[in-house]
């Protein structure tokens, strides 16, 4: 805790002597000089089990031996510089839930020393970038507002807001601004380990709810609807409408890119129904907002096999393999959630680029084969 303070002295010591450099211009400078630092190496994303039984191999505990040497192999990639282990808001919340500090904090510090202190953008906003750079490209434009490096951010301004929400007085436009650089200096120091120590929403019950309810709403429905892509439809439909505070968002994006303030409602309700129904059939669309489209085709999966049923962990499987497939080059993940990806009308991951890979021994041929290619494009 003393240090902890000193280097919050520190940095108001530091932004007091630096009044002319704004909050978002101190902000972006160093999430750009972070994201260099991404830039070359490969992004293999691991699940929450995969997590778990990697720091049983570190702790000495391998469930099956090849989880140990997976962990060795791991760790020579990210030293020698070509891999990465990036985590997410998701990762955290589930690991978080863990009821024993002990085996949590030991999670999290090998999230540490494997994830180069990257996380991948939180999804409210990584949505409203895929919107907004989907309707620049359908206006002509060449801006882009997000890139495959871009979707990286330090571990701490992925477990919090990258601002400063309010403060207990109210302070003069100056003093704001250095609060808000001393807040997003204590981000970038933040931990994966001291994160999941913090207590995240758990959600336990609202996911909970929320699985209960599509079960529901899909035994009242079960019979309304005889083709896939109807299915796929509504899903991307009700994907679209829930996200209508996110494609509000970058219709913003959008309006400030453009240097056009007055144009573009962002309340209209027009756009989340442009945005679904693009999402469905348009495959140009479904690649922009891969976000949005793997979550609406998973959650259709699920639905068109009638004897399966919503459970409150589906709701991060299904964030893990969004994030995963849309920005990573590999997948290691649980074995029913691999098949779903490979299976039926859309055959999501094979879409991408991303491979995914389920069992421990896969797992290690695929890491060793990604650090081999990385090794000799560099």
């Amino acid at each position: 805790m003393t240090e902890v303070t000193a280097e919050v002295r520190a940095s108001f010591r530091r932004h007091k002597s630096q009044p002319g450099v704004s909050a978002d211009a101190y902000r972006q400078r160093h999430l750009e000089r972070f994201q260099a630092t991404s830039a070359g190496k490969r992004a293999v994303y691991l699940d929450l089990n995969y997590w778990i039984d990697l720091q049983g191999a570190a702790a000495g505990m391998p469930r099956r031996p090849e989880f140990a040497e997976l962990l060795e192999v791991l760790r020579a990639g990210v030293s020698g510089g070509q891999l990465m282990c990036p985590v997410s808001y998701s990762v955290l919340a589930e690991l978080s839930k863990q009821t024993d500090p002990a085996t949590r904090g030991a999670t999290g510090h090998l999230v540490d020393d494997l994830c180069c202190g990257a996380g991948l953008m939180a999804d409210d906003e990584l949505i409203a970038f895929e919107v907004a750079g989907l309707f620049l490209s359908t206006l002509g434009s060449d801006k882009t507002v997000l890139d495959r490096e871009r979707v990286w951010k330090p571990v701490g301004c992925i477990a919090s807001n990258s601002t400063l929400s309010s403060v207990p007085f109210n302070p003069t436009r100056q003093h704001r601004q250095r609060l808000e650089k001393v807040f997003f200096d204590t981000l970038l120091i933040m931990t994966a380990e001291e994160a999941v120590m913090m207590d995240l929403p758990r959600w336990a019950s609202p996911w909970a709810d929320l699985a209960q309810k599509l079960n529901d709403g899909n035994a009242a429905h079960v019979h309304e609807i005889d083709k896939f892509e109807d299915l796929l439809a509504a899903e991307a439909q009700g994907a679209a409408r829930g996200s209508a505070p996110m494609i509000a968002a970058a219709v913003e994006i959008l309006r400030k890119e453009l240097g056009r303030p007055g144009d573009f409602s962002a309340a209209s309700p027009d756009w989340p129904r442009l945005v679904g129904a693009a999402l469905s059939k348009n495959e140009t669309t479904q690649s922009a907002l891969p976000s949005l489209y793997i979550r609406s085709g998973l959650h259709a999966l699920l639905r068109w096999n009638r004897t399966q049923k919503f459970k409150p962990n589906d709701i991060f499987d299904f964030s893990h393999a969004a994030g995963a497939l849309g920005y990573c080059d590999l997948f290691l993940t649980e074995g029913p959630l691999k098949d779903m990806l490979g299976r039926g009308p859309l055959r999501l991951a094979e879409a991408t680029d991303c491979k995914v890979v389920a069992s421990p021994t896969d797992a290690l041929g695929a890491v060793q084969a990604l650090i081999a290619v990385t090794g000799s494009a560099n």
